[in-house]
């Protein structure tokens, strides 16, 4: 097959539909682009004709997700160009493709797992000041990658990462150190033959944070002067702004008056663990667009939350990070949205439906248990269910699920879904995202 036509009363392709299509040359129809090399649904690049014979590719402008392999196995590509506009880069985006280089733009907050999986040829990768997610495998294997700068932007770095054979300089421009995983960054478990250069100031935090690797990291002289792009204010309904003296902890004695409604404004990433728990006064949350990660108990046993928006960008929601709002009424997941962790909405017992993107690509024990929603899966295929000691995950206690049509086998048969056996199909073109 070297070419496919979309009919006009199609209303959404899934990710991963052309998966092995390595002769396709080009859509046409609904959703291909104008040069007939791509889909894109909605504000998502979708899909990629591998079979084309260019070696460069420019994303169109507007996209503000590449989706989940999208260019897998583009072989003869080597060179694409990612317009500003694109927020998140799932997962498997670009895994095993011919790139030889790449630029992550301005305004991209998120480059997700296995995003440039053995992308052998890649030697040059530059992450621009925006990003603030690097997930787990997202460039393992690109063993021609010999040196990489990560921004300070960056809070969370997934486990290898940075697998690659060639790798011998990490340059962090960080002060604070990413939170990594437990597993490793790079090629050898204790990062043998690669210097970690950090900045004077900052030595010690890492070697602390970063125990680990305590052989390797480096000084690499003072940090340049730099101007904070960020205020962390907190606005109330009644016009009070507030400061916090301690950093991210907000406690419900730390201003008064209002209905508790807050604004986050300035360049933030992520919401640190415990930074609003047990908060009384809060009712609603509004987050910057930056916004990447909401972390552990971030918002636990906030009994009055009603409201929150999470941004385009946010790829994690912590443990225990919405536990106990029983007044949560409602919740919208966003698009980029990667992992949700354990208890994450355990006892939010007011939310009665919720919607999980098809970009989810693992859901963790006791994370919708205790909630008495419906809950929608976006994609035909299951999330993983991690088991717990070797037990099959408790995830979603009496909630009613709903998958796409022709998707509930997937479901039944997965390993971790076979307890929930009254999984029902519904049409997806209900949902667009």
């Amino acid at each position: 097959m070297t070419g496919i036509t979309i009919p006009e009363g199609a209303d959404h392709v899934y990710e991963n539909a052309f998966y092995g299509c390595t002769t396709l040359k080009e859509f046409s129809g609904k959703f291909a682009t104008d040069d007939g090399k791509g889909l894109v649904v909605g504000d998502v690049f979708m899909a990629y004709a591998v079979g084309s014979e260019s070696s460069d590719y420019v994303i169109p402008d507007g996209v503000k997700a590449v989706g989940w392999g999208a260019f897998y196995r583009a072989t003869n590509l080597k060179s694409v160009t990612i317009p500003s506009s694109v927020k998140v880069i799932e997962g498997h985006a670009f895994q095993k493709t011919g790139l030889t280089s790449v630029i992550i733009p301005e305004g991209t907050k998120s480059v997700g797992q296995y995003a440039f999986d053995y992308c052998q040829d890649l030697s040059s990768v530059t992450l621009s000041s925006t990003v603030g997610i690097i997930h787990h495998c997202a460039f393992y294997g690109c063993h021609s990658l010999q040196s990489i700068t990560i921004p300070s932007a960056v809070s969370y770095i997934g486990g290898d990462a940075f697998y690659c054979r060639s790798l011998t300089d990490v340059y962090l421009q960080s002060v604070l150190p990413p939170n990594i995983e437990n597993s490793s960054l790079f090629y050898n478990y204790d990062g043998s033959g690669v210097n970690v250069y950090v900045y004077s100031e900052a030595l010690d935090a890492y070697k602390n944070k970063w125990s680990r690797y305590n052989n390797i990291i480096k000084s690499n002289g003072n940090s340049p002067a730099q101007t904070t792009t960020t205020t962390i204010t907190y606005t109330t309904s009644d016009g009070q702004i507030i400061t916090p003296n301690n950093g991210w902890t907000v406690k419900s004695n730390e201003y008064n008056g209002g209905a508790g409604k807050m604004v986050i404004q300035g360049y933030i990433t992520s919401i640190p663990p415990y930074s609003f728990r047990s908060n009384t006064k809060l009712t609603s949350m509004t987050l910057p667009e930056s916004m990447a990660v909401i972390d552990d108990n971030a918002f636990d046993s906030c009994s009055k939350l009603v409201s929150i928006n999470l941004p385009y960008d946010v790829t994690k929601i912590g443990s225990s990070a919405f536990a106990y709002c029983s007044k949560l009424s409602e919740i919208s997941l966003s698009r980029g949205l990667q992992n949700i962790e354990e208890a994450a909405f355990s006892s939010c017992s007011s939310l009665s439906s919720v919607v999980i993107p098809s970009t989810v690509e693992y859901i963790y024990n006791w994370a919708f248990q205790w909630v008495n929603a419906t809950v929608y899966f976006m994609s035909p295929e299951p999330p993983t269910v991690p088991s717990m000691n070797g037990e099959p995950a408790k995830v979603f206690g009496s909630a009613k699920i709903y998958v796409p049509a022709g998707s509930a086998q997937n479901y039944s048969s997965y390993p971790g879904w076979s307890m929930y056996g009254s999984v029902s199909e519904y049409d997806p073109s209900y949902f667009l995202l």
